[in-house]
């Protein structure tokens, strides 16, 4: 029996054949790669490698036998240079807030993850010396927080644990509630002394700006909640509000005339959160009321934007239209790196009008097609090579998600309409300009058909749409539409602007309608034979059409305001109205509705229309332009109505059984300057 000391510890030893054995007879860890007990030992992955009392280093496999007195271990000082923001330099180059200076803290784990007691240290150089034993892997925590330059702790965290780091109080818009973090995995037998260590925000910024200045505004509430309270360093990660401290902040602003900033945007708020690394588990809401001078005790407009993706070290900023005389909010969320440029609008991508070939195994910019990580179209390229894979029945993506992830410009380059999409294309309220169809086609438009016969869940949704569809082709029954010539799917929260014409069936949003069109909006031109702001007609099947409504101009000889022509299934129309000037330059049948209802087989319920459009007619019978009435006009609003608001409640998918509205109503339908009321997506 002998004794030797590992690390300062003296352990005793019988016949243990090396000294690794004896190490881990102790209870300490030392990595191996190339020994195992039961074969010949060699040392040559240096892996286990130790060093004695007189600085000798072996490795403790091999067939050295243990000795007493022998000393193993020891210690070696790592130095830790912190940085910020991407500056290699030894002092973190970080915002310089008046009255704060940044303390920097690091924290050492062993490797189960426990801190390590004495080794914990606060400076304010960002410089660290930390001697740790040899042989044993380390993670190192850092944060860096501002405090107060009289001395004092940070106000906002509590940094007694790095993997716990939670609020002391909800975060506020100044700057000294900004933290940096970073980690590091070291072994203390690296030969690096000297480790740099960038260290990046742990919040996110989120900034709300205007392109225009607010006047006749007395105060603006910001109000966010579901903000997360706790940030783990190790991994990242954020816990929530859920049963501790509530991050819930609000801020009232009350000083509206600030100049822009560099970037032509007003900045009426900004505040910053602790944020995930991948902004999952970031995701705020966000509650605007706006209050004017002539009545500051209560809201002028109140808009709520949900699950706002904030991520750590990156801004995202909320663009709002706060002009005192509009009607509606807009708002755009973007997003950048507080190390790079600041980004106040979505990127356009234009199209060079080429077509790619047909690639069956196209990944576009990400994801693999399914429904929990769709297909990405992240550019103009992307969107042409999905074209042309759905042309000439190559492949029409049938159970095959998409999502565009962009604005695109067609440039008005001759566009070829895809062929038959059976898949789920959700355009996130993108938006794609300069459209221009111009062929001789069964069914033309910027899709060609969204077949719910070869896919059950064929869709299109979230996408608006501005050009020029045409389709050249003299046969009446041949289809044009702004969204799609053919459709038996359902069309969901989509606009078209621009002109929709052809000689036969031409809709809008789409010509042959056999299935459902849901929340959509058209303000384009409409003509042909069958011409419907919405839809032509229908083909197969009874049309569904719920949440609509129409401001272009619609001119045919079938012409209706919402459907062309209903042509022997029948129809449900539920909670439209139609705004648009219907005329026949051919002499045909009018309805500011539709021009027909199909032998009183249909349904009519919560709809509204401005006026009557031909002096000839002097019944509401013009509704519908025949003497077809529909089964129901429960609701249904004939004229300006000023009594009646266009709300309407529907399901999910548009039957009225729940209490989702289509409307919200933002003044009068009557009177000098009407405001209609518009879509839930438009708020």
């Amino acid at each position: 029996m002998g004794t030797m000391t590992i690390d300062g510890r003296k352990v005793e030893f019988t016949d243990e054949k090396n000294v690794l054995t004896v190490i881990r007879n102790a209870g300490i860890n030392i990595p191996t790669l190339c020994y195992h007990s039961e074969v010949s030992t060699f040392g040559a992955c240096r892996l286990c490698t130790v060093e004695d009392d007189r600085g000798k280093t072996f490795a403790s496999c091999s067939e050295q036998q243990p000795g007493t007195g022998m000393e193993v271990g020891g210690t070696k000082t790592l130095t830790f240079r912190l940085t910020t923001d991407g500056q290699a330099q030894t002092r973190a180059a970080a915002p310089s807030v008046t009255g704060y200076k940044l303390e920097y803290i690091l924290q050492v784990l062993d490797a189960g993850g426990s801190i390590l007691s004495g080794y914990t240290q606060r400076v304010e150089t960002g410089t660290f010396d930390v001697t740790l034993p040899l042989g044993v892997a380390y993670t190192c925590l850092f944060w860096a927080q501002y405090i107060p330059d009289a001395g004092g702790d940070n106000e906002f965290f509590d940094t007694d644990d790095l993997k716990a780091v939670a609020l002391k109080k909800p975060l506020t818009a100044d700057d000294q509630c900004q933290a940096f973090c970073a980690t590091a995995s070291i072994a203390a037998a690296d030969e690096a002394l000297t480790h740099t260590v960038v260290m990046k925000r742990a919040v996110a910024q989120v900034n709300i700006k205007s392109d225009t200045q607010m006047t006749g505004y007395s105060k603006l509430t910001a109000a966010y909640t579901n903000v997360p309270n706790t940030f783990n360093v190790l991994d990242n990660t954020v816990t929530d509000n859920t049963g501790g401290l509530s991050g819930d902040a609000n801020f009232d602003i009350t000083n509206f005339s600030a100049a822009p900033g560099a970037d032509g945007k007003y900045i009426y708020q900004s505040a910053y959160f602790l944020a995930s690394a991948d902004g999952a588990g970031s995701m705020l809401n966000i509650a605007l009321n706006t209050y004017i001078t002539a009545a500051p005790g209560a809201p002028f407009k109140t808009i709520t934007v949900n699950n706002v993706p904030t991520k750590k070290n990156v801004r995202t900023n909320v663009l709002m239209d706060f002009a005192a005389t509009s009607s509606t909010y807009t708002y755009t969320l973007d997003f950048a790196d507080f190390d790079a440029t600041d980004i106040n609008h979505k990127t356009v991508s234009i199209w060079d009008g080429s077509y790619p070939a047909a690639n069956p195994t196209a990944t576009f910019s990400g994801g693999d097609g399914s429904e929990a990580n769709p297909y990405i179209i992240g550019s103009a390229t992307d969107f042409a090579q999905f074209a042309e894979n759905t042309r000439n029945n190559f492949q029409n993506y049938e159970y095959t998600y998409f999502k565009l992830d962009v604005d695109i410009n067609l440039n008005d380059k001759p566009w070829t309409p895809t062929g038959n999409f059976a898949g789920v294309f959700d355009g996130q309220h993108h938006k794609i300009t300069g459209l221009k169809v111009s062929i001789a086609g069964n069914r033309v438009g910027l899709f060609s058909q969204i077949d719910a016969g070869s896919g059950p869940n064929a869709s299109v949704s979230n996408l608006h749409v501005s050009g020029d569809v045409e389709n050249t082709n003299s046969t009446t029954f041949y289809a044009a539409g702004g969204i799609c010539g053919g459709h038996s799917g359902v069309i969901a929260n989509c606009s078209f602007s621009g002109s929709v014409r052809g000689t036969g069936i031409v809709g809008g949003i789409a010509a042959k309608c056999d299935g459902k069109i849901i929340s959509c909006k058209n303000t384009a031109s409409v003509s042909g034979k069958e011409a419907g702001g919405i839809a032509g007609r229908e083909t197969s099947a009874i049309p569904k059409i719920y949440g609509c409504y129409n401001e272009g101009a619609i001119d045919g000889e079938y012409a209706g305001g919402i459907l062309g022509k209903n042509d022997g299934f029948g129809c449900e129309i539920k909670g439209c109205y139609n705004i648009g000037a219907i005329q026949s330059s051919s002499g045909g049948t009018l309805g500011a509705i539709t021009s027909s209802t199909a032998d009183g087989s249909s349904v009519m319920a919560s709809c509204y229309v401005k006026e009557k459009y031909a002096a000839a007619h002097t019944t509401e019978e013009t509704v519908f332009g025949s003497s077809d009435w529909p089964t129901s006009t429960n609701n249904t609003v004939w004229y300006a109505d000023p009594s009646n608001d266009g709300t309407y409640t529907a399901g999910s998918g548009g039957v009225p059984t729940g209490n989702y509205k289509f409307w919200k109503s933002l003044g009068s339908w009557n009177g000098g300057t009407p405001e209609y009321p518009k879509l839930w997506w438009e708020e």
